[in-house]
């Protein structure tokens, strides 16, 4: 069963949003090696949606160390976060990708 997680980001300013959306762009697909799925969507000027996707409960879980860090590292740029969790079978992946892969290319995110 796949797991996600949703996490929806407010930042204190645009450079703030600007500087985590240039980290992640060159530092996410490394930093999250068992991924399936990494989308970050830039949804106004403070605000972003990160969502990563995993195989299973135990990758969904290997992430926890390395999201932490890197929450406790950029924690200074964000105002707020709400995160979710959400799993189902296999076709949330599949439908999740085809959506993203959709709007992401005007974007400038990357994605995997």
């Amino acid at each position: 069963m796949t797991y996600a997680r949703i996490n929806t980001i407010t930042f204190v300013s645009e450079k703030a949003a600007d500087n985590l959306q240039e980290n992640y762009a060159l530092t996410a697909v490394e930093g999250f090696p068992e991924a399936q799925l990494l989308v970050a969507v830039r949804t106004g000027p403070l605000t972003a949606s990160l969502t990563s996707i995993y195989e299973d409960k135990a990758a969904f879980d290997r992430s926890a160390n390395e999201r932490s860090a890197r929450m406790s590292a950029n924690g200074h740029l964000m105002e707020a976060v709400d995160v979710r969790m959400i799993w189902g079978n296999y076709l949330l992946n599949c439908v999740f990708l085809c959506l993203c892969v959709v709007f992401l290319g005007d974007l400038g995110w990357s994605h995997r």
